[in-house]
């Protein structure tokens, strides 16, 4: 179970280390909005697709599944479970929102830049808290709970799809924004 567990673990830690870079780079955009200038849209938007895409369809489901292995274990684990699931929903929602706001404007509607730089403020507050409460505290408890789980045999809902930006090769509808991390050397 071991290996197992510190695959799972490290899948997720680089997962984190990937959207960390997205989330500087759409602070960035997020900043030019602010500061009365013109973001790349067509990045924000990439961003947002991503962000709302491939963490919500694999990455959140594979956390969230080996919680509740992790609750099965130490009972105790069960108010965390609760949290995390709340705030994948919630991280879920402030992406969506902040996505549509992004195609609103792609559209030709016309918003009020301060709204759509506090939705980017809640969601990129929200998602850094998340997981710098997953990286500082339940990352590390995974990690000391090896030998006690038990993550064979992951059920369907966890998802195995590829990561489209990060993974072995890049998702055609990506590469404008693979290239954009390769220009600014944010590539992990």
């Amino acid at each position: 179970m071991t290996k197992q567990v510190s695959q799972i673990l490290e899948e997720l830690r680089e997962d984190h280390r990937n959207l960390t870079v997205l989330l500087a780079m759409l602070d960035r955009e997020i900043a030019r909005l602010k500061s009365q200038e013109d973001p790349d849209y067509e990045l924000l938007h990439d961003i947002l697709t991503y962000m709302t895409g491939y963490p919500d369809a694999v990455h959140h489901k594979k956390e969230d599944w080996v919680y509740a292995r992790m609750a099965a274990v130490r009972s105790s684990m069960q108010r965390d479970l609760v949290r995390i699931e709340h705030d994948h929903a919630e991280i879920s929602n402030l992406g969506n929102k902040l996505l549509s706001d992004i195609k609103a404007i792609e559209s030709g509607t016309v918003l009020r830049r301060f709204d759509v730089v506090e939705d980017a403020r809640r969601y990129l507050t929200r998602q850094r808290d998340h997981m710098r409460w997953e990286d500082e505290k339940l990352f590390p408890l995974i990690d000391s709970l090896k030998a006690e789980l038990d993550l064979s045999g992951k059920p369907s809902q966890v998802g195995i799809m590829a990561d489209p930006v990060f993974g072995p090769s890049v998702e055609s509808s990506f590469h404008t924004l693979f290239e954009a991390i390769k220009n600014e050397g944010l590539a992990p």
